[in-house]
């Protein structure tokens, strides 16, 4: 994997480099701006949906790996669950396996 300083050029490495190891035709990389409290789609594949625009915290797969601080493989069965406990909603298609982490800090 070369180097780069272009940002577009490092999320579509990691997207590269991510399919060589595991499933991943569906990536992207969400970015929170701790002045506005939005995400941000930097990066953005899917088969099925589109980007979502930029967004407060809410009930989502992601919001769920931010607030925990914890990467989280997230099952069909373990997303049910966060479901039905009302930590994370149902929105865009739903996949078999969802894996989220953190890098950086947690908001102060």
């Amino acid at each position: 994997m070369g180097l780069t300083s272009n940002l577009d050029e490092l999320l579509n490495l990691i997207h590269q480099s991510l399919k060589n190891v595991i499933f991943a035709e569906n990536c992207f990389v969400a970015l929170y701006d701790r002045k506005t409290n939005l995400f941000t789609m930097e990066f953005f594949v899917d088969q099925f949906d589109s980007a979502p625009p930029p967004s407060k915290l809410a009930k989502t797969r992601t919001d769920y790996v931010f607030r925990s601080g914890q990467p989280v493989l997230m099952t069909d069965e373990l997303f049910r669950q966060l479901v039905a406990s009302g930590e994370v909603a149902s929105l865009g298609t739903p996949p078999a396996a969802w894996l989220g982490m953190l890098y950086g800090r947690l908001p102060e």
